[in-house]
């Protein structure tokens, strides 16, 4: 792939050159990120540098630099690593308290109360139906919103180059992609990885509000299935209070069902993010074989047929990550990360 330096201001400055090694990992309801390896030549040395950006021409995707590294200490002698983020979502805190129901809606109200000279543009909007029960929040990084709130509804974001403009935020939506189908019997996956990791897992959530004590307001969330032993888990959601202020500034209470559904969703969101890594695929990808092409079948975000004979396995899953790896001389790695949507045991 091919790779653009910029300055802050988003002026092309060179094209990225003597490099080593590349590790590109744009995600779907997460943050990604990149790391890359490369010759201390005075070109690279002299912009890639902090606050800088990589653009990946291919993805049009975006790393903004954030870690810069000089070391002596490679087999090949001196060497550069670079890394951070797809995205700038973590230079702002919100700063006010946000009611949250429709996501899409949400959260570019975030970006726009929050934005306070942040060099990033909004799409159009979709118009996403995807909802939560009203949660609010506040005094948290607009990427750790963007992350929890992603992950509650199933939509995902990308901060992209579009139509020449840097910096474009788009939330967006995968879909089901059946002809996408990715199995061993078919060829066109090199290796694979089944993980479940109940270490951090729990099925039956008692989630804590306002108050202390025995005077905490509780709510119990059962989500087991059939079969499933309890795994008991706590959330503190102590920062969810009854009382807030609308859009007037006059102050409201929340009537005591209201409350109860705002601290359900909490406990949903948790639950979410806790069952997407307790279940986990991942394949490399066999790039010479055309049955299903990445950009033109299935891009990430989107849930794909996933058939594992190796490990007798059929899976619905979302394509939650992508990870490409560059080498001198080596041809591009692709693996998928995937996040279980539903399985069922291959006979």
């Amino acid at each position: 792939m091919e790779y653009i330096i910029y300055d802050q201001s988003g002026k092309p400055q060179a094209l990225l050159q003597n490099v080593t090694s590349i590790q590109w990992n744009p995600k779907y309801w997460e943050s990604g990120s990149a790391e890359i390896h490369a010759r201390p030549t005075d070109t690279n040395v002299k912009y890639l540098i902090e606050h800088n950006r990589v653009v990946c021409k291919d993805r049009n995707e975006i790393l903004f630099i954030d870690y810069v590294q000089r070391s002596d200490q490679t087999s090949d002698g001196d060497d550069m690593i670079i890394h951070g983020k797809l995205d700038n979502l973590g230079a702002r805190i919100n700063t006010s308290t946000v009611a949250i129901t429709n996501v899409e809606e949400g959260l570019r109200k975030l970006i726009t109360n929050n934005q306070r000279g942040l060099d990033i543009h909004l799409v159009g909007a979709r118009g996403l139906t995807a909802k939560v029960t009203r949660t609010e929040t506040t005094w948290a990084t607009l990427r750790e919103s963007f992350e929890d709130f992603c992950q509650a509804s199933g939509l995902g974001w990308r901060e992209v180059v579009s139509n020449g403009q840097l910096n474009t935020l788009d939330i967006y939506q995968g879909s089901v992609k059946k002809g996408a189908r990715f199995s061993d019997d078919l060829g066109n996956i090199i290796s694979q990885e089944y993980t479940k990791n109940l270490e951090e897992y729990a099925n039956y959530l008692y989630i804590l509000g306002e108050d202390q004590g025995t005077s905490r307001k509780q709510v119990i969330l059962d989500k087991r299935i059939e079969g499933e032993p309890i795994l008991e888990g706590y959330i503190d959601a102590r920062d969810l209070q009854s009382t807030y202020k609308d859009a007037n500034g006059t102050e409201r209470t929340y009537s005591d069902t209201e409350y109860t559904a705002i601290l359900k969703a909490r406990g949903e969101a948790k639950y979410a993010e806790m069952l997407s890594k307790a279940y986990q695929f991942e394949c490399e990808l066999y790039e010479a074989n055309r049955v299903a092409v990445l950009g033109r079948d299935y891009d990430l975000g989107d849930i794909v047929p996933i058939t594992s004979r190796r490990f007798c396995v059929q899976n619905y899953a979302r394509i939650t990550g992508i990870k490409f790896v560059e080498e001198e001389n080596i041809e591009t790695q692709v693996s998928l990360e995937l996040t279980i949507e539903t399985q069922e045991v291959l006979k």
